[in-house]
């Protein structure tokens, strides 16, 4: 096979020079020495680097017809993963069932108690129900929350932790509190005006217990929880704190008994 690149083996001309191979035919040496240079690493003379300027010329006109496996493309910076855009994976199918099943539970164990003490008669099933959807759009708002948290901070160092800990309590608490009771409101049919009193009533309360408990939690979740298993954990944690939202959402209020 000719070697475009072996300098001893170019025409010269009479007067004895060598001839170059690109001034001699240009448009052969381009479409010979595009090819080539995808699997030969040329040499170092200035033969070799002009043909390896012609043929690389040629390929970036063609980036976009070339497979991903080509040195062109595998020579190109890839991006890190705070330049790289934020792509959200799809929700497993176990979150939703684990968000419903422990919120239904902590409403349960709240209802068994409220039976217990006499404060209410007989098992409100729409009640739990309701619970139950409640958790669902809180699992959501946590899934795609943890992800975006890992996609700004994707290191485990203990300041890291910090910064996700204090966005997760400014941030994503007062939010997920108020889809609480929208979600709530919704469900139980209540007026724009009813969910606003209400989220005034008892919003404050969940979120005191909020930093009773999830700073501590949430410590564990982002230094030693790996993303995927989350929500879980989250989940499983917020069973307590399901109970005390049960508790507080269900809570009678003291004014509007002496109203009625």
């Amino acid at each position: 096979m000719y070697d475009i690149f072996a300098p001893h083996k170019q025409p010269r001309s009479p007067a004895g020079n060598q001839v170059s191979t690109i001034e001699r035919t240009p448009r052969a040496a381009h479409r010979f020495a595009a090819p080539l240079c995808l699997f030969k690493e040329p040499e170092t003379s200035g033969e070799g680097l002009r043909l390896l300027g012609h043929c690389q010329k040629y390929w970036e006109s063609r980036a976009n017809d070339l497979p991903e496996s080509t040195p062109l493309h595998a020579n190109k910076a890839q991006p890190t993963s705070q330049q790289a855009e934020w792509k959200p994976v799809k929700l497993e199918q176990h979150v939703p069932s684990i968000s419903i099943s422990l919120s239904m539970l902590g409403d349960t164990l709240e209802q068994s108690y409220e039976r217990f003490t006499g404060e209410i008669v007989g098992w409100d099933r729409t009640r739990t129900i309701r619970m139950g959807i409640s958790g669902l759009t809180v699992g959501i708002v946590c899934h795609y929350w943890y992800q975006y948290l890992d996609y700004l901070y994707p290191k485990r160092t203990l300041q890291t932790v910090v910064r996700k800990i204090l966005m997760d309590q400014f941030i994503c608490s007062p939010f997920y509190i108020s889809i609480f009771f929208l979600t709530m409101g919704i469900l139980e049919d209540k007026s724009w005006v009813e969910v606003q009193e209400e989220i005034k009533d008892k919003a404050i309360t969940l979120y005191k217990a909020e930093w009773t408990v999830w700073p501590a939690a949430q410590f564990i979740n982002f230094f030693f929880i790996a993303p995927k298993y989350r929500v879980f954990y989250d989940n499983t944690v917020s069973l307590g704190y399901d109970v005390y939202t049960s508790k507080v959402k269900y809570k009678k209020n003291p004014n509007s008994e002496k109203e009625s």
